[in-house]
């Protein structure tokens, strides 16, 4: 390899490796391979050694770092796709402790490393998977109601589901076994002890009864029934079962938790579950036996109540979507406080009620474009935080179509917009660019890809700037010539749109791991991490025939994809919401959430009805936990609910205007909110101390720092 190659390959091949990890590639390596599009795939019969001096400093790097290493060439992928490499990962870290071995055969190692099913916190059961059935009625307590607090093994106090009158039931369906992590043929090796558990208490003053059931794929079933009678005491009860007496490994298992209250009492007097579990246990025994065992947890001396304890609660009055069976809250996540305030009163004309614009901010002023209801409108209305105004700029330039549901970004000095409906069955691919310092429009002609076609028309698409480029993913496109007859193809495919100078391209990087799957009406923000210090964008919800409520991170240092399992209480899948960033959480509001209606088909898959939700959520991006929010609950005090809104953040606040309540199914003439909220997330700052600047006769001159713009509420 010549001086040339070389740096080549330094500056377009490896850019997203650390300087440290370059070094020692290109110090140690004895025999240098040209990195082509075949040499790390195609193996021939050329015999490559186990090469011990490359493997210890490849030891201290992540699994992300030593996917893009194994592209370097053919010795690379050898040493980082050998056994040997991945099983003294997973004795370096404790994942396989001295005295677990695996099989002369066994091949997954990699697999453990990635997503270790035997750690002491695996959960099969994913927090967004319960589902109940349609008579169910339960509710959450974060401090539970007549019986004592329950503590995870980090002295968390964990959240509770208390069932009614009517027997509730709750299903995960089906869960692999193990979720994501080696395929069965390489579990069967392992013959690993399928670990289930959960914690039932009764509330005191009342009878109640539960029933425990699971179904595995191999015909084996399990289950355990518990009654409590009125006066029993409060403690919690752990039901912990262990399958481990099985011919072949079951691929599958179905859990069903029940319960209610024997005194039929209205209210919410019924069994209480927590912490429910499902993992794998390393087997230490090859004839270890089934087990049943229920424990008793002895509560904390501080925690005997004198008098009943006043918890927070949330109702549970839609399909069972916040896992709270299955996770723990920390007690700094219940603080979160928030506060929603209607913005009344503001000077100017308020633009018409619509649905389906976009808005930005850049500094204090919120720029709104497109949408409609009547018809879809071009206007741009303007909202200046400081002075609470409305107004209407006058623009120039080459003015776009009016549009909605389109992709809409601004860096702070240029606003983009791109695609989008423009009338019925119709959509857009052109790309506009808005100059917010002379309100002046012109349209821009982007160079294609080099290896990809531009962007085809869309909409319910996200256009998101991040580290000087905007991002386009998703959206949905007519593949019919006719307007009339629509033809929708939901898309995932990601596009870069890059300045320079004066000119602009679009650009689509190379993937190489799983994709989020395809859908629209999504919401996409950017952030870069405070503890790891990498920018990403997380893509959130949307729908594809049914609404979604998954996670995804893309990663731009490396152009890689990934799903996040998120912990706490997560809210209903939703489409058509809104998401923005301020300091390290993520605030969704809003948006189209399913409503389940079949007792059978109970699940969110091609749900045929749905209705607009106001409800807040708030993710952290640092630790990956929804939070629960402080918040007033009074219908005065927060805003309808409604979908296709828009929102942005400003400092501190969070601001939403105007979106379709939902009642009407038709696109044309729908019920608009015409009011404007903000949310307060956190107290502005104190002022500087007042400087004086000049003294005389009747008048004093003097100065401070402006504040961050706030409000009184």
């Amino acid at each position: 390899m010549d001086t040339t190659t070389t740096t080549n390959l330094s500056i377009n091949q490896f850019d997203c490796l650390p300087d440290e990890i370059l070094e020692k590639i290109f110090s140690s390596l004895s025999t240098h391979l040209p990195l082509t599009p075949n040499n790390h795939v195609r193996l021939n019969a050329h015999s490559y050694y186990f090469d011990y001096s490359m493997q210890k400093p490849l030891l201290k790097q992540t699994h992300a770092e030593l996917s893009q290493v194994s592209l370097v060439c053919r010795r690379f992928y050898r040493i980082i796709k050998a056994r040997q490499f991945w099983e003294q990962q997973c004795r370096l870290e404790y994942i396989l402790l001295p005295d677990q071995h695996f099989p002369v055969d066994f091949d997954a190692y990699e697999k453990i490393y990635v997503n270790n099913p035997f750690h002491p916190s695996f959960n099969l059961l994913q927090d967004n998977k319960w589902f109940k059935s349609r008579r169910t009625n339960s509710k959450i307590e974060l401090v539970p109601i007549g019986s004592y607090r329950l503590y995870d093994e980090f002295n968390r106090l964990s959240p509770c589901r208390v069932t009614s009158y009517t027997l509730a039931q709750f299903f995960q369906r089906d869960i692999q076994l193990p979720c994501e992590g080696p395929g069965s043929n390489d579990f069967a090796k392992l013959r690993p002890i399928i670990e289930f558990s959960v914690c039932v208490a009764p509330r005191w003053d009342a009878g109640s009864e539960c029933q425990i059931k699971l179904d595995f794929s191999d015909g084996h079933k399990w289950q355990h029934a518990k009654v409590f009678p009125q006066w029993s005491p409060r403690n919690w009860h752990k039901i912990i079962y262990r399958y481990g007496q099985y011919e072949d490994f079951p691929s599958l298992v179905t859990v069903m938790i029940a319960g209610k209250d024997t005194q039929l009492w209205g209210g919410f007097y019924g069994t209480k579950f927590a912490q429910t579990r499902l993992r794998l246990l390393f087997r230490t025994s090859e004839n270890e036996l089934n087990t049943e065992n229920v424990e008793v947890i002895e509560p904390k001396i501080e925690d005997e109540p004198s008098e009943e304890p006043v918890p927070n609660t949330l109702e549970d009055n839609l399909p069972i979507d916040q896992g709270t069976l299955a996770i723990t809250i920390d007690a700094d996540a219940m603080t979160t406080k928030v506060q929603w305030k209607r913005l009344d009163g503001t000077i100017g004309q308020n633009p018409k009620p619509r649905h389906g614009h976009r808005a930005v901010a850049v500094k204090d002023l919120i720029i709104i474009f497109g949408g409609g209801n009547e018809g879809i409108v071009e206007d741009l209305n303007v909202y200046n935080c400081a002075s609470n105004q409305w107004f209407q700029p006058l623009v120039k330039g080459d003015v776009p179509t009016g549009c909605a549901a389109f992709g809409f970004a601004t860096d702070g000095t240029r606003i983009l917009v791109f695609g989008g409906m423009i009338e019925y069955g119709k959509y857009s691919a052109d790309l506009w660019e808005l100059n917010p310092l002379k309100w002046e429009w012109k349209k821009l002609k982007p160079r294609p890809p080099r290896t990809a076609p531009l962007p085809c028309a869309r909409l319910g698409h996200t256009l998101t700037y991040a580290e000087g480029k905007f991002y386009l993913f998703g959206g949905l496109a007519n593949d019919s010539k006719d307007p009339k007859q629509n033809v929708p193809r939901y898309l995932n495919d990601l596009y870069v749109l890059e300045y320079k100078g004066n000119s602009c391209s679009w650009e689509q990087p190379m993937i190489i791991n799983a994709s989020p799957s395809e859908r629209e009406s999504h919401s996409s923000v950017f952030y870069r991490g405070q503890i790891e210090n990498r920018p990403k964008l997380i893509i959130y919800g949307g729908m594809n025939g049914h609404r979604l409520g998954d996670l995804w991170n893309f990663h731009l240092d490396f152009s890689q994809w990934t799903q996040i399992t998120p912990s706490g209480l997560a809210p209903q899948p939703r489409s058509l919401h809104s998401a923005v960033v301020m300091g390290n959480r993520m605030f969704v509001f809003g948006g189209w959430v399913p409503l389940v209606t079949s007792d059978k088909n109970d699940h969110y898959t091609n749900e045929k009805e749905w209705k607009c939700t106001n409800t807040l959520a708030a993710f952290n991006l640092e630790t990956n936990a929804w939070e629960l929010l402080g918040q007033e609950c009074l219908e005065d005090n927060v805003p309808r609910a409604r979908a296709g809104h828009c929102s942005v953040a400003v400092n501190t606040r969070m601001y939403i205007w105007s979106g379709r309540d939902g009642y009407r199914k038709a696109w044309n003439n729908q019920v608009c909110c015409k009011d404007l909220w903000c949310l307060e997330t956190a107290c502005p700052g104190e002022p500087e101390k007042v400087q004086l600047l000049k003294a005389g006769i009747g008048n004093l001159e003097i100065s401070w720092n402006p504040v961050p713009t706030g409000m009184l509420i």
